[in-house]
């Protein structure tokens, strides 16, 4: 198991993130997610005491617009 060897795995499921390895070219739209964002999730899960773990996450923008 893997929480015996002293490691977990999450899987993080970012809705739409604003990505330049896409290769299109993106406008900033404060209405869909920053990669702020997505740090802010990551950060949290990796100070989570070990007692828990979270084994999967996913975020979304709440009401996104083109």
């Amino acid at each position: 198991m893997a929480r015996l060897n002293g490691f977990t795995l999450t899987q993080e499921g970012p809705a739409i993130p604003p990505l330049t390895f896409t290769g299109f070219e993106q406008k900033e739209n404060p209405t869909k997610l920053r990669p702020e964002d997505i740090a802010h999730m990551v950060k949290a899960i990796l100070e989570m005491d070990d007692r828990g773990f979270t084994p999967e996450l996913s975020v979304f923008a709440t009401n996104p617009r083109n």
